[in-house]
């Protein structure tokens, strides 16, 4: 039921907004105010039984998950994890391990480049020292560095403490003055 106004705007406003048609006056031009409302397309089944008058309840409406859901893009950081993860992975490990030693390659380096860099330069499992070498300010140019007649590389690979070959490659940059 249209609510009846005594101004004939308002009046007009409201049979707009609710859809119902005044016809115009004999000889004047339809505006539209009293023109009536376009139908709205339905979108599914429960809407044209709706605009029917017929109440089926919500056995028309789609169910959740019916659908295919369009493809998803992964984040670059996403695909630099999963890339990681498999690099570890097909070296040998379990996926609990791989998973455990990627975060932690994470942390030193963020590139899949990088990481496979540092494996090669000191071991998969060796995370942890590449982090140390990293604070220090080296990079994986600096294991060519030769101490006492080794590389530092071939030094931690055979299980030299870390601080010992820090100190040494701090040297080896700095070196003391005479």
């Amino acid at each position: 039921m249209t609510p009846s106004f005594n101004d004939p705007e308002l009046q007009a406003i409201a049979n707009w907004l609710t859809g119902a048609a005044v016809q115009p006056a004999a000889g004047a031009r339809p505006t539209p105010a009293n023109m009536p409302r376009r139908a709205q397309h339905p979108l599914d089944p429960a809407d044209v039984a709706r605009a029917a008058g017929l109440d089926f309840g919500n056995a028309l409406r789609p169910r959740k998950g019916r659908f295919p859901r369009p493809a998803r893009r992964w984040p670059a950081k996403v695909s630099v994890l999963r890339e990681v993860f498999d690099f570890l992975l097909a070296r040998g490990g379990t996926r609990e391990e791989a998973h455990t030693l990627t975060r932690s390659w994470l942390e030193v380096e963020n590139s899949v480049e990088g990481v496979r860099s540092w494996v090669e330069a000191v071991g998969m499992r060796q995370a942890r020292l590449a982090k140390d070498l990293v604070a220090h300010g080296f990079g994986i140019a600096d294991l060519d560095t030769v101490i006492d007649g080794f590389s530092a590389r071939r030094l931690l690979r055979d299980g030299a403490a870390v601080g010992q070959v820090v100190a040494a490659l701090l040297d080896r940059r700095n070196p003391p003055s005479l």
